[in-house]
């Protein structure tokens, strides 16, 4: 039976933060891959273009502009993440 071990290797990679990490300019890639531009600015206000509010003991602020990442709900925030 010991003529059948074999190696094994394992990696885990943990994508929990990925989607934080997006930068918008990547948005470029789009571009080079022939996306038309109607489609990547409906691409970038879907999934970029967008604003929090942070409740705080004083009350609600106004809209934040979000700068990075993107919605971890949209569906194509994991295509996003790889760029």
């Amino acid at each position: 039976m010991a003529a059948h071990q074999k190696d094994l290797y394992m990696c885990f990679i943990d994508y929990a933060k990925a989607f934080d990490r997006v930068n918008p300019a990547k948005v470029i890639v789009l571009t080079k891959a022939g996306v038309p531009d109607h489609e990547r600015r409906l691409i970038a206000e879907v999934c970029w273009n967008h604003t929090a509010k942070v409740k705080t003991k004083s009350g609600t602020t106004e809209d934040i502009k979000i700068l990075r990442g993107v919605r971890q709900g949209c569906l194509l925030s994991p295509a996003f993440s790889k760029l």
